[in-house]
C-alpha cells in the first residue's frame, strides 16, 4: 500500500492517538490493502465523518464492514455481470454516468434524476436489484478515487455529483422508496465522500419534491447541497466553481462534446433475434417449455424454434392465471414450417407454454426460445418514445423560429443598408 495516502492532512495529537487505536481495535494490519475499506483514507474517512467521537466511528466502521458482508460487496461486479437485463432495463429508464475529474481530481458523476420516468420505474425495477446497482456505481467511484490518489499522490476521497432536474414532475415522488434506500446506505456506509452535490436545472415545484427527500439525508451531505435554477448562465456558474469548461459538458455551457446518456426505454427484441436453447429429444419424448407473465395488465408473450425435421410436432398455448382452460395458439396436430417464430398480445397475466413432440424413431434436434414483455413495460417504452417526439418536434419549432428572427434581421440590416447608400 503507498505511504503517502494521508499527504496533507493535518492532524492534532489527540486525533493521532485516536487514528492508531482505531486499527489497533479494529484490527487493521499496517500493510493492509488499498482498497477504501482497511487502508489509512478509510479510516480517517469514519473518524473525520463522526467529529471524531470515536465510538460513533466505530459503530458506523462495523456496521459497514456487515453491511459490505451482507450485501456481498465485494462480488458487486459478478452481480452485474449475471444480470445484464436488469442491469440494462435500470441504465435505460436512470441515464447516469462518470465523466471526467474535477480540478482537484475528483470523479464526477452525472445523473439526469429528471428524466426518471419513475411511476414506471417502480413496477419494472425491485428496490434490491436497483440497490446491487447502486452498490456497484459507488464502489466504481470508490476505486476512481483510489487511482486518482495512486496517480496525483495526494489523497482523493471524495466526489462531485451533477443531478440534472430538467424534466422532473410529482410523478418523482414514487421514486421515493429507492431514495430511501440510496440515502441509508450511502450516510452509514460512504461517510465523506462527497464534497459537492450540483442539483442543476431545478424547476418551481423541485422545493416541494426535496421537502420529502431532504429527512433521509444526512445533515453534512445537506450543506454540500447547490439548488440551481433552470438558466444556463447560472449553473455554467454554479459548475465552475470546481470543474474546468474543458470538463463541463456542452449541455451546461462547457466545451465538453461527449454525448450524455439518454432517457431510451428498453430494447425489445423479437423472438427470432434471440440466441436458442438446444435439446435432443429422444424418439417419442415430449418437452414443455414455460414461459410466465406476472403483469397483471399482460402484455406480449413471444417464441421461436427450429426443428430438424417434420416429424417433431410443435405447439403453443396461452393460460390465463383465472382462466381454468388454456388457449391454443399453435395446434400441434397442424402442418409447421421447420422454423418459425410468432407473437401473442394478452390481457393479462398467466403462462406460455410450447411444447414439443418427437414422432419419428431417432432423436431429432430442436432449437427454440421464449419470452414476455410485459404491459408496463411496453407502455414505458411507448410513453419515452412519445415524449422524445414531442421534445423534437418542440427543438424543430424553436429552430424554425431562430432561422426567422435571423432571416428577418438579416433582411433589416440590409434594408437599411441600402437606405443609407
Amino acid at each position: 500500500m503507498p505511504t503517502n495516502l494521508l499527504e496533507g492532512i493535518e492532524f492534532s495529537p489527540e486525533q493521532k492517538e485516536l487514528f492508531a487505536r482505531f486499527k489497533k481495535e479494529m484490527k487493521i494490519p499496517e500493510n493492509a490493502p488499498f482498497d477504501s475499506v482497511q487502508d489509512d483514507i478509510a479510516v480517517y474517512r469514519f473518524l473525520s465523518g463522526k467529529k471524531w467521537v470515536y465510538k460513533d466511528a466505530v459503530d458506523q466502521y462495523q456496521a459497514m464492514l456487515k453491511f459490505r458482508k451482507d450485501d456481498d460487496v465485494d462480488n458487486v461486479e459478478e452481480w452485474i455481470k449475471a444480470n445484464r437485463e436488469k442491469v440494462d432495463l435500470i441504465e435505460a429508464l436512470y441515464p447516469q454516468t462518470q465523466r471526467g475529474f474535477d480540478r482537484e481530481g475528483r470523479p464526477i458523476s452525472i445523473q439526469k434524476f429528471g428524466r426518471i420516468p419513475a411511476k414506471r420505474f417502480v413496477k419494472l425495477v425491485s428496490v434490491e436489484d436497483h440497490r446491487k446497482y447502486h452498490i456497484h456505481q459507488m464502489e466504481k467511484l470508490m476505486k476512481a478515487c483510489r487511482d486518482q490518489t495512486l496517480k496525483l499522490g495526494r489523497p482523493v476521497y471524495k466526489t462531485i455529483a451533477i443531478v440534472d432536474l430538467e424534466g422532473i414532475a410529482m410523478e418523482a415522488r414514487y421514486f421515493y422508496p429507492f431514495l430511501k434506500d440510496m440515502a441509508s446506505m450511502d450516510n452509514q456506509n460512504y461517510p465523506e465522500f462527497i464534497h459537492r452535490v450540483f442539483c442543476i436545472n431545478a424547476p418551481w415545484i423541485f422545493p416541494t419534491l426535496y421537502s420529502l427527500a431532504k429527512p433521509l439525508l444526512d445533515p453534512t451531505t445537506k450543506q454540500k447541497i447547490q439548488v440551481i435554477p433552470a438558466k444556463p448562465i447560472k449553473v455554467l456558474e454554479a459548475l465552475k466553481q470546481d470543474i474546468d469548461m474543458d470538463v463541463i459538458n456542452v449541455k451546461y455551457g462547457g466545451q465538453d462534446a461527449t454525448p450524455l446518456p439518454e432517457l431510451r426505454g428498453v430494447e425489445l427484441k423479437e423472438s427470432h433475434e434471440h440466441d436458442k436453447t438446444e435439446r435432443k429429444l429422444q424418439s417419442g419424448e415430449t418437452i414443455q417449455i414455460t414461459e410466465e407473465l406476472n403483469d397483471a395488465k399482460g402484455g406480449r408473450v413471444m417464441w421461436g424454434y427450429h426443428m430438424e425435421s417434420h416429424d417433431v410436432t410443435f405447439g403453443a398455448e396461452w393460460k390465463g392465471k383465472r382462466e381454468k382452460k388454456a388457449s391454443v395458439l399453435i395446434d400441434s396436430d397442424a402442418p409447421k414450417e421447420l422454423e418459425s417464430h410468432g407473437s401473442h398480445g394478452v390481457k393479462t397475466a398467466g403462462i406460455l407454454t410450447i411444447k414439443f413432440t418427437n414422432t419419428s424413431n431417432e432423436a431429432r434436434l430442436v432449437k427454440f426460445t421464449t419470452m414476455a414483455y410485459s404491459a408496463t413495460l411496453l407502455d414505458t417504452n411507448r410513453a419515452i418514445n412519445e415524449t422524445k417526439a414531442k421534445e423534437k418536434a418542440a427543438k424543430e419549432r424553436a429552430e424554425k423560429v431562430r432561422e426567422r428572427a435571423e432571416k428577418r434581421k438579416a433582411e433589416k440590416a440590409e434594408k437599411a443598408k441600402a437606405k443609407a447608400k
